[in-house]
């Protein structure tokens, strides 16, 4: 049994997350309460995933959420939810890049609904989200574990900018080496290909020694 006020901050780090557009499972919204915690250096409490279902099905009774479309276990916020919040066109953030906490899911389904209510085409918005995930999982893999940044940005209504900059951890750099440009500071990785085909602007730039990776990419939209 969790106290009252532990109920009531993780209801508000629901709110939050589910206002930032964010949609996922029950023990997707788990993992994002843990990354919320981890992201502000803050102890983790002693929590059960059903008690973030509870809450969840407690906003559904509300109609304050909503199931998914396509699946029916995922949450998402209500067109009338008193959490709906309009999103600018600068979405900057940062996640925690642990597999085990969902970051993929939870940056694709954010991106989406910052380019829905930026009014991006369905092509764009897949082809866009089929290339952030590939970076995303580059970030989950080769980074540390730990703070990952992110920024969309849509400039002037007619280009998408991505931003991802995350510390990477020790591999065997010439095996990770892609086919293409490259060189010292820039250098292609898993899935490069992939984003270069989808953006129409791309580069991974090594930074501090080979310490963090920068991933810069832009498209025009349709």
């Amino acid at each position: 049994m969790v106290s009252k006020d532990l109920h009531t901050e993780i209801e508000n780090i629901l709110k939050k997350s589910l206002s930032l557009g964010v949609v996922g499972s029950a023990k997707d919204f788990y993992n994002w309460v843990i990354m919320d915690y981890e992201l502000n250096s803050k102890k983790v409490p002693l929590i059960e995933e059903n008690l973030i279902e509870n809450i969840l099905n407690d906003f559904l009774k509300q109609s304050f959420v909503t199931h998914g479309t396509f699946d029916p276990n995922e949450y998402i916020i209500s067109e009338n939810s008193p959490f709906y919040k309009k999103i600018s066109s600068n979405d900057h953030y940062y996640i925690i890049g642990k597999a085990n906490l969902s970051p993929i899911q939870y940056v694709r389904s954010r991106q989406i609904s910052f380019l829905n209510q930026n009014n991006v085409s369905q092509d764009d918005i897949e082809e866009i989200s089929i290339a952030t995930t590939e970076a995303v999982e580059n970030s989950v893999k080769y980074g540390d574990g730990e703070k990952v940044e992110i920024s969309n940005f849509i400039e002037n209504g007619k280009n998408f900018k991505l931003t991802m900059v995350n510390k990477i951890k020790e591999f065997d750099l010439q095996t990770e080496i892609d086919r293409g440009k490259y060189s010292s500071s820039i250098t292609l990785m898993r899935g490069v290909l992939v984003m270069e085909k989808l953006f129409d602007k791309f580069d991974l730039i090594l930074l501090d020694n080979n310490t963090q990776a920068m991933v810069q990419a832009e498209k025009k939209l349709k």
